[in-house]
């Protein structure tokens, strides 16, 4: 159905639902069986222990045909007893090829009664509506007469969630629950922005509040309040709500339209043998996928030190391992009796990796910046997630819900792109300061070379009262301070070649002389009797730096972003 558009298709949608829902079977099957149940347990063989396994099959039919198999196996039974046996198995199959999988008492029976009453009747409804609409040539009275047709439709998706699942083997009826879903999703979006319209101004305000929460999460966690202008403050907060929003509706679509094709995939799978391999593929897919989420943080974690080590050294092997899994899971649907099964088993596939995907690149960019309380909440969820995908229950507003809760964690998790993104805080600049307030560790940065790409000192002129550091990072401007942190990653003993110490991309290395640009950009020298030191190696013309680590003591070591150095200096002290 097009937005804001009834056709001629809806009609015919309506009609066919009613159809359908007319076909329904809704007799009172169980009280048959449970008859000849108890007709089967004679007062001569009062056998309590098959009672109360037939109970325990809730009205289950393939339970209950196993559980009549193994009663026929089990001992000496009579004929009479053998006969009204196959006889109540011969029912139940019957009963079972006419799509029916459960026994369903009197009082659930009267509410699916009752349940597929009031649909016809809403649908019905909705025929008026579809038929008023298309005849209709004023557009007022058209948008009027759409937004009854959405209520409606919020109306039918209710009573779907609530009613016993009569129709697992009706092929029709999953897809008319996912219309109506889609439509509940339209009749939402629908309002929103009718209400945004309507009030504009209000919108704009709550887009900037928005914005504002979507930054909190960095700024709570470094302690610090940025410094920003009303002027600036406002188009950069709307910005960094609007992409906010865009990246969490991507992600409430595609769980909602993921769990959407897996609930059409799996309805109309009823042999055991595949759903077994279905989670058992899927507990191999999930226990990869988690186990990739938490390898940066595995040193929080000692006894998957080990695991972490594994899959670094074989990422990219794991990665493929886990697409394969994801392939065999969608071959595993292919083979089953899905209906309309190929289109919705490569999108399955495609959305799966592509969300999977992205939440992994969301983790692994930002590793360093992310609380691990939020990651742990946020995978927990997501394994709730993909557990309901695998669910023959249309749970969609379980799952509207979950997600939301999943957003509002993994908005959480990449705050710090949104300050970086628009140069709030937590991002890369090179600053020329005076001398004097840059603290003396600093002054150890090794001089800038075209392959390093942390903080590096850098002066192209030979003011000595000032000093350029490339590459610091600003984790914010607060009070009229610039919150500096310069990294330090260059290994503790480490080699360096010509190639390595070009000032530029096209500087000619036959012009290096490599211990001269080794003693400059790292401020040491060769063969010295301090701690740091480097050796020229004339057979590979090489520098062999040793004990490097010894010139930032005062660094702060950390086990996933190596060294580096906090400090701050006020604006005015800053040349650039």
């Amino acid at each position: 159905m097009l937005w804001e558009k009834l056709t001629l298709n809806d009609l015919k949608r309506v009609n066919d639902e009613i159809n359908e829902l007319n076909k329904i079977d809704i007799t009172n099957y169980k009280s048959i069986i449970d008859k000849k149940i108890e007709a089967i347990v004679e007062p001569v063989l009062i056998n309590y222990n098959f009672l109360k396994k037939y109970d325990k099959c809730n009205g289950n039919i393939a339970k209950i045909l196993k559980l009549l198999d193994d009663f026929i196996n089990s001992g000496d039974i009579s004929e009479n007893i053998k006969n009204k046996i196959l006889d109540c198995k011969s029912n139940l199959q019957e009963i079972q090829n006419n799509g029916i999988n459960l026994l369903y008492n009197e009082n659930n029976l009267s509410h699916l009664r009752i349940s597929i009453v009031n649909i016809i009747s809403i649908l019905n409804f909705q025929k008026e509506i579809i038929e008023n609409y298309m005849y209709s040539s004023d557009q007022e009275d058209k948008k009027l007469l759409y937004s009854e047709y959405l209520k409606s439709e919020n109306n039918i998706n209710e009573i779907y969630e609530n009613m016993p699942n009569i129709y697992s083997n009706n092929i029709k009826m999953p897809n008319f629950i996912q219309e109506h879903f889609k439509n509940y999703i339209y009749n939402i979006v629908y309002i929103i922005k009718k209400w945004c319209f309507d009030n504009l101004a209000l919108s704009f305000y709550i887009m900037l509040f928005i914005g504002a929460l979507f930054c909190c999460p960095y700024f709570f966690k470094i302690g610090l309040i940025p410094d920003i202008s009303i002027d600036s403050a406002i188009p950069t907060l709307f910005f960094i709500s609007t992409v906010g929003l865009l990246i969490g509706t991507l992600i409430y679509v595609g769980f909602v339209f993921q769990n959407q094709l897996s609930f059409n995939i799996l309805i109309n799978i009823d042999n055991k043998k595949i759903n077994n391999i279905i989670k058992f593929l899927v507990s191999i897919s999930w226990v990869i996928f988690f186990a990739i989420i938490m390898t940066p943080f595995a040193p929080d974690f000692y006894f998957i030190q080990s695991i972490s080590e594994y899959i670094l050294n074989n990422f990219n092997i794991i990665l493929i391992v886990y697409v394969v899994i994801l392939l065999i899971f969608c071959l595993v649907f292919f083979i089953s009796k899905s209906t309309n099964k190929f289109p919705n088993i490569i999108l399955y596939f495609i959305i799966t990796v592509y969300f999977d995907f992205f939440i992994l690149y969301a983790v692994y960019l930002n590793y360093n910046n992310i609380n691990l309380s939020f990651l742990v909440i946020s995978m927990f969820i997501l394994f709730l997630l993909k557990i309901i995908n695998l669910s023959k229950e249309p749970l969609n507003k379980l799952i509207i819900s979950l997600s939301s809760i999943f957003i509002f964690f993994t908005i959480c998790l990449i705050s710090p792109n949104f300050v970086r993104g628009v140069k709030l805080a937590n991002y890369k600049d090179d600053f020329t300061i005076k001398k004097e307030f840059v603290p003396k560790p600093i002054l150890n940065l090794p001089n800038c070379f075209y392959s390093y790409n942390e903080a590096c000192t850098y002066n192209l002129t030979n003011e000595e009262d000032k000093i350029t550091i490339k590459n610091l990072l600003v984790r914010v401007k607060s009070d009229g301070r610039y919150y500096f942190r310069a990294n330090m990653n260059l290994k503790d003993d480490f080699n360096l070649t010509k190639s390595i110490l070009k000032t530029d991309k096209d500087e000619d290395e036959k012009s290096i002389d490599i211990k001269k640009r080794t003693s400059k950009i790292l401020k040491i020298d060769e063969n010295t009797t301090k701690n740091t030191y480097f050796i020229y190696n004339s057979d590979s013309n090489v520098t062999e730096v040793k004990n490097y680590h010894k010139l930032f003591l005062n660094f702060t070591k950390d086990k996933n972003i190596g060294l580096y150095y906090d400090f701050h200096v006020h604006e005015k002290n800053i040349v650039n």
